[in-house]
C-alpha cells in the first residue's frame, strides 16, 4: 500500500490496505489493529492529509499499549513527533518524542529515526550548531 502511495496511485493504495484488513480479519491478527492504521497514517501522510494521519497514529498508539507492544509506541512515536515537526508544531513534537527517549533498547534504527528528529527540534528551538 505503502509503495502504492508513492507511485502515486492512492486508490490502488487504499485497495491494498482494505485486502490487509480482510486478511488480517479472517486470520484474526490481534496486532493488526496496531499496523493497520500506521500504514494507514503512512498513506495518509502521503496524500497531504496529516490531521488525519495523526489521529490514525492516536488509535494506534491506544492499541499498541492495550496490546503492551512497548516497541510499536516506540515507533509511533517516533512517526507522530516527525509529523507535529512537519506541521510545525514543534512543542507537541518534543513531548510525543518523551517516550521514545525513555525507551531503554532502541534498535538501532529507531535510535537513528530519534537522532534525526532531535536535529531537527534543535534546529527549531534556534540551536542549530546542535543539529
Amino acid at each position: 500500500a505503502v509503495l502504492l502511495a508513492l507511485d502515486d496511485r492512492p486508490g490502488e493504495a487504499h485497495a491494498a490496505l482494505a485486502e490487509a484488513a480482510r486478511l488480517a480479519a479472517e486470520l484474526a491478527y490481534a496486532e493488526a489493529g496496531v499496523f493497520l492504521p500506521v500504514f494507514r497514517a503512512t498513506v495518509t501522510t502521503l496524500a497531504g492529509r496529516r490531521v488525519e494521519a495523526l489521529r490514525l497514529l492516536a488509535d494506534a498508539d491506544a492499541e499498541a499499549e492495550r496490546l503492551g507492544a512497548g516497541g510499536m509506541r516506540v515507533a509511533i512515536a517516533l512517526e507522530t513527533g516527525r509529523l507535529l515537526l512537519d506541521e510545525g508544531r514543534v512543542h507537541e513534537a518534543a513531548e510525543r518524542l518523551t517516550p521514545a527517549v525513555r525507551a531503554d533498547a532502541l534498535s538501532r534504527a529507531d535510535t537513528v529515526d530519534l537522532a534525526g528528529l532531535r536535529a531537527r527540534l534543535a534546529a527549531a528551538y534556534g540551536r542549530g550548531e546542535r543539529a
